[in-house]
Order: structure tokens, then C-alpha cells, then sequence
């Protein structure tokens, strides 16, 4: 294995935003994963992760941003979580903050 291979390794970030998750470096973990957004744009898993830490943050706007992208790219599990998401911050207000952010329309 050489040192290019870990450095530009997708799991290699993924996994390392999971262990920033779970000892609540929020701001660590989103870095990670985005690094592993960069690496691999078409796979769900990272984006599905930011948008579940930016949940925790309590970022509507990220968090659905990321989400839908999961789901774009077929997550079911990221369709579950936007309907929680919805129903954890109320549809209305949630409405009312994409609409505001430009992602949807009225």
C-alpha cells in the first residue's frame, strides 16, 4: 500500500468522519467527508453522512441539501431520513427554509 493510496482512499475519509461523529468533532467530520465527497461524487454514503451530522447540528438547509443528494443517488436510507427530518422540524418550517434558501420553489 502505498502513501497515495491512503491519502486519496474514499472509505479511508469516510471512516475517519464516522470516528469525528462519534466523539462529537462535528466540524472534523464534516471536513472528512466532504474530502470523501471529492474522492468519490458518485457514491451516497459520504453525503449521506453529512447530511445526518449537519441533522445533528441542527443545520435544516445542509442537511436536506445532503440528504436529497443521498437519496439522488439511491439511499433509501436518506428518503427515510428526510421524511424524519420533516417531521422532526415541522414540514411548515422546513418548507419555509428551502423555500427561503432557493431550494423550492413556492
Amino acid at each position: 500500500m502505498t502513501l497515495g493510496y491512503i491519502i486519496n482512499n474514499y472509505d479511508l475519509y469516510n471512516k475517519l468522519g464516522e470516528a469525528y461523529l462519534f466523539s462529537r468533532s462535528f466540524e472534523l467530520a464534516i471536513a472528512k467527508y466532504k474530502k470523501a465527497v471529492l474522492l468519490e461524487p458518485n457514491d451516497y454514503k459520504a453525503y449521506y453522512n453529512l447530511g445526518f451530522t449537519y441533522n445533528l447540528l441542527q443545520d435544516k438547509t445542509e442537511t436536506f441539501t445532503y440528504m436529497e443528494k443521498a437519496k439522488e443517488l439511491d439511499s433509501e436510507d436518506a428518503e427515510t431520513w428526510l421524511y424524519k427530518i420533516i417531521k422532526v422540524f415541522g414540514k411548515t418550517s422546513l418548507r419555509k427554509n428551502l423555500i427561503k434558501e432557493g431550494y423550492v420553489k413556492r
